[in-house]
């Protein structure tokens, strides 16, 4: 008979399948969830490994959780020295495949590979520095079971194996080392010593960094990356990029992402997680979407989408019925050609759509119905406290395409929360029209969902004054791919990607006029990306969005398009939208070079940072 491995119960977040999020709202009890994994291969069969191989190759796995079926019969292969980029949709079960593999419950796992799994929420210890929190190790060398494998909550026991090759342990080189890993992370020296930051102190984004700056150090076999740019600012990105293609050699890295920029520069082979099956193909995400025809013709309608509002826009701004009717005409071609159906890619990752609702209609004569007017903001009443943000002025007219750049720290979550009326500024005025409504998605917006309740509860608790039907609520829903029992069913047992739809149906049901998005993306799979992108390109109100997806970036504010052979994809005299970046003063300036420029000059100071360093040590 087929061997089974019955893995323990483990307490996640949420009590899904998989939620490929680490989103938690308000305190609810979840029950644990237990995982089953085995495989064709016995006990035995895997202590019969070659000591010095590294190689994964196991047939017939099967993963269920809590009796559903994730994998069955499935084929798992890595390669040492190669880095795998895993995609499927939220809930099929990628961070579970990483969690089983990352805690060793998975026969046929060779018992000498040392694997690290960094999920997208870790503990670490309190009381800790961050410098303290990498090096703890050195203090507790110690004899390990050859069949213990790495956790994130394991890490300081794994030096052992790291270091099993020196005699001595040389602790001033692992010192500068580690220092060197952290500042590419973004931390600064003072942060690092014994009477710098504690890691009880840090975010999420932060304690993310302090767990990637775990995994370099240790250099495991296989590390297993789960969203790891969730949080991450732009440099930080760029520079774990850089780190990513350049200093693991030998090492496989298997990384679950959303960001396809990030995915494309650093991997090598894409795993397509589908039908409980795993399928491997050569390349990075990019070069498999070009050889998928539907993919092809997503990306047709996604351009023609794009051309199709810019042209509205500007036709609306100058009152022009002529080009109004034509871009009507275009649309209805679109419509003959079926393009409005659901999207369909490579017959087995099915996303559905998102359609955001139209503003409320209402006259406006002006250029900008949302101004920030010499604004500054402090958190800290005392005049003598520096100001989060200085002296900004901004104007959002009625299609405006705005999106913010920076560093994490630098405002910019602050600078949404002035627009959107969460805080009030210290000096300057904000102004906005009295009939201005405004959709705000922040950071923690699925955060503050109340997991015990349905998200059609969510919804009638969000609109008190507002009578709600059952059949108004759907309908709303089933607009942001909310259908079925998926809107009756407690939001804890929804994935990630279906409470982000969530939360969006919340902000958009009174039909706001301009969309205020922090951070979106994060936790959303590469399909409902691609979904939220072409619903914003469609959206005839103003966007404000700050986020590091560079992709999601160059499409909703650049309306720019990778694979544009024709040249009628984006950027040019089509671009209408506006970047800023804001600086560590907290001012904004406007930049007018492209986001390729603005990430070339990012990697530029990587690169000049990356030199510094390297003197240091």
């Amino acid at each position: 008979t087929t061997p089974k491995t019955k893995v323990s119960k483990y307490k996640k977040k949420p009590a899904a399948a998989d939620s490929d999020s680490n989103t938690s709202g308000p305190t609810t009890q979840i029950a644990p969830v237990e995982i089953t994994a085995y495989s064709q291969q016995s006990r035995f069969h895997r202590e019969t490994f070659d000591a010095n191989n590294t190689d994964i190759d196991i047939k017939g796995v099967n993963i269920s959780v809590n009796n559903r079926e994730l994998l069955v019969d499935a084929h798992l292969r890595f390669k040492p020295g190669v880095r795998y980029g895993m995609v499927g949709q939220n809930g099929v079960g990628k961070s579970v495949l990483m969690s089983v593999l990352g805690n060793n419950v998975l026969v046929g796992l060779p018992q000498n590979v040392r694997i690290l799994h960094i999920a997208q929420l870790e503990e670490v210890t309190s009381g800790r520095t961050i410098l303290q929190e990498i090096l703890t190790a050195l203090a507790s060398l110690q004899a390990q079971d050859p069949q213990t494998y790495a956790t994130a909550s394991m890490a300081h026991e794994l030096m052992t194996q790291v270091f099993g090759a020196y005699e001595t342990l040389d602790v001033e080189a692992d010192e500068a080392r580690a220092k060197s890993i952290l500042r590419g992370l973004g931390f600064k020296d003072e942060e690092l010593l014994k009477e710098g930051k504690e890691i009880g102190a840090l975010n999420g984004g932060w304690r993310m960094r302090v767990m990637l700056g775990k995994a370099f150090f240790i250099k495991p076999d296989i590390l297993l990356l789960d969203e790891p740019t969730n949080h991450l600012d732009l440099p930080a990105i760029v520079w774990l990029q850089s780190y990513l293609t350049e200093e693991t050699e030998g090492q496989t890295v298997v990384v679950v992402s959303h960001d396809r920029s990030f995915l494309d520069t650093v991997t090598d082979e894409t795993i397509i997680f589908r039908d409980k099956k795993l399928a491997y193909h050569p390349g990075n995400y990019n070069d498999w979407e070009k050889n998928t025809e539907e993919q092809r013709k997503r990306k047709t309608r996604l351009k023609e989408v794009c051309f199709m509002q810019r042209n509205v826009q500007q036709a609306k701004s100058t009152g022009d019925d002529k080009r109004l009717g034509q871009v009507a005409s275009r649309k209805k071609k679109l419509d003959r050609l079926g393009m409005e159906h659901e999207i369909v890619v490579d017959q087995g990752i099915r996303t559905t759509p998102i359609k955001l609702p139209p503003p409320e209609p209402f006259n406006f004569p002006g250029s900008s119905f949302l101004q920030l007017s010499e604004v500054s903001f402090r958190y800290d009443p005392k005049p003598i406290s520096p100001m989060v943000i200085n002296k900004v002025s901004l104007d959002v007219g009625p299609y405006a395409r705005i999106g913010f750049l920076g560093p994490n720290g630098c405002g910019k979550s602050t600078l949404m929360n002035l627009l959107a009326g969460e805080l009030k500024p210290t000096l300057g005025e904000v102004k906005k029209h009295h009939r201005l409504r405004i959709g705000y998605f922040s950071q923690h917006t699925v955060d503050q969902l109340d997991l015990s309740l349905s998200a059609l509860q969510q919804l009638a608790k969000a609109y008190p004054d507002v009578v709600i039907s059952e059949g108004d609520g759907r309908s709303h829903f089933g607009l942001c791919g909310m259908t079925g029992d998926a809107v009756t069913r407690p939001i804890r047992t929804l994935s990630g990607g279906q409470r982000n739809r969530v939360a969006l149906a919340l902000i958009t049901f009174h039909n706001p006029h301009v969309l205020i998005l922090d951070e979106i993306t994060n936790h959303l799979d590469m399909g409902t990306v691609e979904s939220l992108v072409e619903s914003l390109c469609e959206f005839e109100g103003a966007l404000v969005v700050v986020s590091h997806d560079v992709w999601f970036l160059k499409q909703v504010i650049e309306g720019d398009d990778d694979d544009d052979d024709d040249g009628d994809g984006g950027g040019g005299e089509h671009q209408t939208g506006v970047l800023y970046t804001v600086t560590k003063k907290g001012e904004i300036k406007r930049w007018e070079k492209g986001l390729e420029a603005y990430v070339e000059r990012i990697q530029r100071l990587s690169l000049s940072k990356g030199l510094q360093n390297r003197a240091v040590k």
